[in-house]
């Protein structure tokens, strides 16, 4: 799952390569460079945000220091939208949503020329569904079947354990790259209106998720790949708090994504990764707790607990810090900040409230 992930970027940009090399140039590429795109359509489509298609040199409804008032989407007008998105609230939607970002005057002129370019007449996309749960499918459902006992034994027999390594790689990957190209597909379904506040939920939860990850994934623990025989030296560091630590990352990142992105496929990506997340944990103690004579590790389930400070709590284990590191923790607050900071870039939107 790690390769898989470090590869991400890799497979998404050579996916998007050729497709790029042949496009003619965009006149509304400025929107989509800039982020602007993740919450507004250029088709028409319903968005977090309201389109772009048919805005430039229209009359909008809007609301200014708290009463609705008619404006002309001029050259202005829009430079206003950019530079204080909150002096005039468009009609339906809330303040605060949209994130403040300084740019300077050749930025705001290449936004307005954009916009001005988004053609006023299209149809609005009805949306394609099936690359994005094909690709949830394989991506959470390929993970747990490969690994249950009734496949991967009879796989391996036949294939080796290369071969097999091989396989749950292919299907990981088509699962990811199906999600890649299947998301944006998808038509935009909102299925409750966030508060505002919401998105401050990630920016709380999803730091102890990095941390998780990190001090997961560099601490030795028998529920790490190709580390089952550890169980024998007990738990150490970030596995006496929960013995699926990294698993416990990935999840509260998913679930943390929800409550600010209430639209129905956002939804099922961010479910899907904390579902897979949870189920991978009952799943790994399953498997190991069905091998005969396995005491080493009836002695650590014993000992270790899935939920965070259970074991703990309980006096089946002790909290040491210095196992845990403080590198792991300032390591993972730093991947973190490194991901808020390129969010708007990778992701097209602000993760600041």
């Amino acid at each position: 799952m790690r390769r898989v992930a470090c590869l991400v970027p890799i497979l998404t940009l050579a996916w998007s390569a050729p497709l790029a090399a042949q496009s003619a140039p965009d006149p509304t590429a400025p929107l989509v460079a800039s982020g602007c795109t993740g919450c507004h359509s250029l088709d028409g489509a319903p968005n977090q945000g309201p389109t772009f298609q048919g805005l430039y040199g229209s009359h909008r409804g809007v609301y200014r220091d708290g009463e609705r008032v008619t404006v002309v989407a001029d050259d202005d007008y829009l430079r206003r939208s950019i530079a204080t998105p909150d002096l005039e609230i468009a009609d339906g939607y809330d303040p605060g949503f949209m994130p403040h970002v300084s740019r300077d005057d050749a930025e705001f002129d290449a936004l307005v020329a954009a916009l001005a370019a988004v053609p006023s007449s299209t149809t609005p996309a009805s949306g394609t569904w099936w690359p994005l749960c094909l690709g949830l499918f394989l991506f959470v459902f390929g993970h747990l079947a490969l690994s249950s006992a009734p496949l991967r034994g009879p796989i391996v027999a036949r294939i080796g354990e290369k071969g097999f390594s091989g396989l749950y790689s292919l299907v990981a990957f088509a699962g990811v790259g199906l999600v890649v190209w299947g998301y944006p597909l998808a038509s935009y379904y909102l299925i409750f209106e966030p508060p505002t506040w919401t998105r401050w939920i990630p920016n709380l939860i999803v730091p102890i998720a990095f941390v998780l990850m990190v001090a997961g994934f560099t601490t030795p623990g028998p529920t790490s790949v190709g580390q089952a025989d550890r169980a024998g030296a007990g738990p150490r560091g970030i596995h006496r708090i929960t013995r699926h630590p990294a698993l416990w990352g990935f999840a509260l990142w998913g679930l943390a994504h929800v409550p600010p992105n209430a639209d129905l496929k956002s939804s099922l990506l961010f479910l899907g990764v904390a579902f897979l997340a949870f189920a991978g944990m009952v799943h790994i103690d399953l498997r190991r707790a069905a091998r005969p004579d396995d005491h080493a590790w009836e002695q650590y389930e014993k000992q270790t607990s899935v939920f965070p400070f259970v074991a703990i709590a309980a006096g089946r284990t002790s909290l040491v810090w210095k196992e845990i590191g403080i590198w792991r923790v300032l390591a993972g607050l730093l991947a973190w900040a490194a991901m808020l900071h390129l969010h708007r870039l990778v992701i097209g939107v602000s993760a600041l409230p």
